[in-house]
């Protein structure tokens, strides 16, 4: 299975890909530099560049990264699912929903861990606004299977679940864990086996549905 990988703000591509290790990956880089997520100081050193996918304060810098998103789709795909961490949520959930909505395909499933950015309404972002989208609104519903992953600790958790709350229920798998804005490891076993249980749901919910 391919699978497109998006990292966080203030980190990079390496960095993410260091944390995976099976399946095919492709790793998509953020365009913005910023400084390095503290949490990550000792993944990389000190001359390594890390990046944003957008400013959160800046709704144009947020469409240029949905764009970004949707041209390397259309000349890199298709992809059987994506991996998306922190701020990437945001972007990877905003593209799905508005593909959604014009009834255009986007990943076979979705695993999105510690969600740090809500989706928002494309129409919107090209006015230069946030708005983000309501999870009664059908004509947006994320469809395909999804794993959701965030801590009961996480300063963000607001955005994570709201992003669960955009996706169908049915295929749809959420893991709430005691930490915070990490994804589980081996430090915490429990919580790893039930992300890693999350995840194996998502994708054979999407081979069943062929």
């Amino acid at each position: 299975m391919r699978y497109l990988c998006l990292h966080g703000r203030g980190t990079n591509a390496k960095i993410f890909e260091m944390q995976t290790n099976q399946h095919e990956y492709d790793f998509l880089e953020g365009t913005m530099p910023w400084e390095l997520d503290p949490d990550l100081g000792n993944l990389v050193s000190e001359n390594d560049e890390t990046f944003a996918l957008f400013d959160e304060n800046n709704p144009l810098t947020a469409l240029t990264a949905v764009d970004q998103l949707n041209s390397f789709v259309e000349v890199e795909g298709p992809y059987d699912g994506v991996i998306a961490f922190r701020q990437a949520v945001g972007v990877v959930a905003t593209w799905m929903a508005s593909q959604a909505r014009q009834k255009k395909p986007s990943f076979k499933c979705s695993v999105f861990l510690s969600g740090a950015a809500p989706a928002v309404d494309y129409n919107a972002l090209q006015k230069g606004i946030f708005v983000q989208l309501d999870p009664r609104a059908l004509d947006c519903r994320i469809e395909v299977p999804t794993a959701h992953i965030w801590g009961t600790n996480d300063q963000w958790k607001d955005a994570a679940e709201a992003t669960s709350q955009l996706c169908r229920a049915d295929v749809r798998s959420a893991l709430v864990h005691q930490g915070g804005h990490e994804v589980p490891g081996v430090g915490s076993k429990e919580a790893l086996h039930e992300t890693l249980n999350m995840i194996r749901r998502a994708i054979l919910q999407s081979h069943a549905a062929g």
